[in-house]
């Protein structure tokens, strides 16, 4: 599921893009019959404020998946190690700023 499929330039044929609001359960829930697992990529637009889209959706993504029988699911993140105001940590500042340069960029 994608805010919009156009943004996503990944093609298989064993995989299905669609869009959905993550935060409604009965919309993803019915994209989930049959999947074997679910994958979580997201993450906010900006990491310079505090947010809950996360937690938010896995609620929804959890309910869904309970709806649909599937009982497997793995995330991935590209938050920065830490939490915000934290910058100044070992890792951050010398591991996870100079790898991840990218997804940092302007913090």
């Amino acid at each position: 599921m994608v805010r919009g499929p156009e943004g996503s330039p990944l093609r298989h044929e064993r995989l299905r893009v669609v869009r959905a609001d993550v935060f409604q359960s009965a919309e993803i829930e019915p994209h989930m019959v049959g999947a074997d697992a679910v994958l979580s990529a997201l993450g906010p637009h900006t990491y310079r404020t505090e947010t809950t889209v996360c937690s938010r959706a896995i609620e929804s993504i959890l309910g869904a998946m309970r709806e649909a029988g599937v009982r497997r699911l793995a995330c991935v993140s590209a938050s920065p190690v830490g939490s915000a105001g934290k910058e100044d940590t070992f890792l951050y500042r010398y591991v996870a700023r100079p790898l991840l340069r990218a997804v940092f960029k302007g913090l």
